[in-house]
């Protein structure tokens, strides 16, 4: 096992990268960057991967077992969208040690329901941090802006660290974008996706020796490195609640192989990677999230982020990435601000409130007050989840464990359905317009078929509703689904609608025969899971019975 300290503002902070090998039929590692040696092996990978086949044939590439681990783990590495594929494989090989089969290993036994389902949330998750992208903006701006998300959306998962296990600890994508926690692997492959989607080129950089990852991006042509993990400020090993919501650094953003090593935390460096020959010799000369500490957030071509007027004091800026001079959006009284967004509202908090606030400084709006707080006890982290503004509070006194957690609703972020558009057969069915009911849904459909799931004392709706729709092809039908359904698929509910729930729906209409997603159901800007509709969460599925 790989293990690599942190000190942030002085606390160690340890990070693991996943080592665990597997020596049935063959054995599975993992290596650092480098060329495959057989460049279309990979596409071979990906496209079994993807149809989470029990064996994969690569006979035909005439690998050896280490020629055939370097390609396996190097592609596991680039395919942050392989969230479910465990890193641990078996082989089996011929006399002459050529790798004939891959068997590969997946996450929660290997259920193409649930598997299918996270992907769908996954896919939401990455629509709404793209929500906040800028996607005509720099190269810069769009590495600013991603790295700035993920570091202030999620919290780093030390239980893994003590778990050591490639199925059960957080090291995906998935991890980072839809639980919002894991260890460095996340960050860096959370990161590798949102680079994806905006056509920047990445890499995953590897230590052995420090047990850690983090990551290069290709800006105008030039090579940086960049480590989201320890630009996320940490509590302490021992914390009960170590990470501060919302609280982001930029000193690992975008630097040179020589601002990296001189740069440190405490007792350690970045050292022993191997880059697969690239090399960032090139340095910006301004930086400018340099000395903003704190989440940096993106809307219609200005940056927004917060800036110390003094110990009690805090202001809320706006400033293009080309210009330097700076204005002032909003002043309060904070001893620990933080800012979050949520579609068209900026969220912050005083020491004992949070509010919210256009982009352009006007309608300013108190969303709440945390009450019985004691005299020692403030506000200190802020982060937005599932339409909520989510504050903890700390006592000075003991700050590794939060106080109290409350959620404010912020309005607007529960909309109504958004127009949808489903494919039946060769003609489109437009379905659902906003605010449409239940009711008024089913009436578009000549024939449909109603189906009831089990829900428990003080759970939401559980309903499910297969709407068949007939076509020349056969029967085909829209799977609706919506409520607090979480426990094994459509089982007995909580009383919350998270993303539990979405997962479970998904699930249960993979399992009655669903062909896969045409989701477009109410997405809030920034509401990572499924859509409010009535009282609950809806799951809008494309199937064929």
């Amino acid at each position: 096992m790989g293990k690599r300290k942190k000190n942030t503002y002085g606390i160690t902070v340890l990070c693991l990268l996943a080592l665990l090998r597997t020596a049935i039929f063959g054995i599975g590692g993992w290596a650092v960057l480098g060329a495959a040696p057989k460049a279309n092996i990979n596409q071979v990978l990906v496209n079994g991967l993807a149809s989470l086949a029990y064996s994969i044939d690569v006979s035909q590439f005439r690998l050896s077992q280490d020629e055939f681990n370097d390609v396996y783990a190097d592609m596991s590495y680039s395919s942050p969208q392989l969230f479910y594929v465990v890193r641990e494989w078996k082989m089996s090989y011929s006399s002459d040690g050529i790798v004939r089969t891959v068997y590969p290993k997946y996450t929660d036994s290997g259920d193409k329901a649930i598997i299918t389902a996270k992907k769908a949330a996954l896919e939401l998750a990455v629509d709404v941090a793209m929500s906040q992208m800028p996607i005509n903006g720099t190269d810069a701006e769009k590495v600013l802006a991603a790295h700035d998300y993920i570091v202030a959306n999620t919290s780093y998962d030390l239980p893994t660290l003590n778990v050591m296990d490639l199925e059960d600890g957080k090291y995906s994508a998935y991890d980072a974008l839809v639980g919002r926690s894991a260890v460095c692997e996340g960050y860096s492959l959370a990161f590798g996706l949102l680079m994806d989607r905006l056509g920047i080129e990445w890499k995953m950089i590897l230590s052995e020796g420090m047990g850690h990852s983090w990551n290069l991006a290709k800006v105008d042509g030039n090579w940086f490195h960049l480590d989201l993990t320890w630009d996320d400020p940490v509590i302490s090993l021992t914390s009960q609640d170590p990470d501060y919501w919302g609280s982001v650094s930029h000193e690992y953003l975008l630097l040179s192989d020589s601002e990296l090593v001189s740069r440190s935390h405490g007792e350690e460096l970045h050292y022993g990677w191997d880059s697969g020959g690239i090399v960032c010799d090139t340095s910006i000369p301004q930086r400018f999230w340099s000395g903003v500490n704190g989440r940096m957030a993106y809307k219609d071509g200005y940056w927004y982020y917060l800036k110390r007027a003094n110990s009690g004091s805090a202001q809320i800026v706006r400033a293009s990435y080309h210009a330097a001079h700076e204005m002032v959006v909003a002043s309060f009284t904070s001893s620990s601000p933080r800012l979050a967004q949520c579609g068209q509202l900026l969220i912050y908090n005083t020491n004992n409130e949070v509010y919210a606030i256009k982009h352009d400084g006007s309608e300013k709006t108190l969303l709440g007050t945390v009450a019985g707080m004691a005299s020692n006890e403030r506000v200190y982290d802020l982060a937005v989840i599932d339409g909520n503004a989510v504050a903890r509070t700390r006592a000075s006194s003991d700050l590794t464990k939060a106080a109290k957690t409350v959620a404010f609703p912020i309005p607007g972020a529960e909309e109504a359905l958004k127009a949808l558009v489903y494919i039946v057969s060769n003609k489109i069915v437009t379905g659902v317009e906003a605010g449409t009911t239940v009711e008024q849904f089913l009436s578009g459909f000549e024939n449909s078929a109603r189906i009831i799931a089990n829900h428990g004392p003080g759970s939401l709706v559980a309903t499910g509703t297969v709407v068949q729709a007939a076509s020349d092809t056969g029967a085909e039908c829209v799977v609706v689904i919506y409520g607090d359904c979480h426990e094994s698929y459509l089982g007995t509910g909580d009383g919350l609608v998270d993303q539990a729930d979405f997962i479970a729906m998904a699930a249960f209409a993979i399992s009655k025969g669903g062909s896969g997603p045409l989701y477009e159901a109410a997405k809030p800007a920034c509401c990572v899971f499924g859509a409010i509709w009535e009282a609950g969460c809806a799951c809008i599925w494309h199937a064929v019975m």
